[in-house]
């Protein structure tokens, strides 16, 4: 081989392992952009549940939809039985 067949193999894999290094980066950075939202995420649950303990709600906490559901379904068997 003469010295430019040499260059031109030498550039061809040096792309391919700076293709695959550079795939390996960018799933590192997508794992790591994923990591710091969840702990992101992480802290305000946290930070709200502590506030959530200092700072009480006086009202009356809310009631799930089921129980409105179960609510109008006993309702509606009353009225039909009639």
């Amino acid at each position: 081989m003469n010295d430019g067949q040499t260059e031109i193999l030498f550039l061809a894999s040096n792309r391919a392992s700076t293709a695959v290094v550079g795939g390996m980066e960018m799933s590192f950075l997508v794992i790591a952009a994923l990591l710091y939202l969840g702990l992101a995420l992480g802290f305000i649950l946290v930070v709200d549940n502590l506030v959530g303990l200092v700072f009480h709600d006086p009202r009356a906490p809310v009631q799930l939809v089921s129980v409105y559901i179960g609510r109008a379904f006993a309702a509606s068997q009353k009225l039909y039985r009639k």
